[in-house]
């Protein structure tokens, strides 16, 4: 299967915001996996999936674009966070309010709410994902 492109999973994230059930309760990393077309990311957590990027991917930027991958490190557990990127600050991300809902947040909150660090995105890169 071709991955969407970040247009597409922007467009994808964005409708799912106005679904009204909560399929992605602690599946951050599943929930970007299906923006970009995939059932699965086919790795673990957040930061194992943001470590799985080739450096030559990565950016380390504040100003993620539309459709891009914001990755968090942190967390209670330390599996970090993955969102995907609205631009201007904000993104699509899942569990934020209500668990599991996808909603559009600023970026700030998540980091201050979370303890959660971002200034890192890549577009759709899922090597392992099915």
């Amino acid at each position: 299967m071709a991955l969407k492109t970040p247009e597409q999973a922007l467009k994808w994230a964005r409708d799912e915001s106005f679904r009204p059930t909560a399929d992605f309760d602690g599946w951050c990393l599943r929930f970007v996996a299906r923006a970009y077309g995939l059932d699965h990311a086919g790795v673990s957590d957040a930061w194992t999936w943001w470590e799985s990027v080739p450096e030559h991917l990565c950016h380390y930027t504040r100003t993620a674009p539309p459709g891009s991958i914001v990755a968090f490190k942190g967390g209670t557990h330390g599996y970090g966070h993955a969102a995907i990127s609205c631009g201007k600050g904000y993104v699509y991300t899942s569990g934020w309010r209500q668990n599991g809902r996808v909603e559009r947040v600023r970026v700030a909150l998540i980091e201050s709410r979370w303890h959660m660090v971002s200034g890192r995105w890549a577009y759709g890169y899922f090597p392992k994902g099915v």
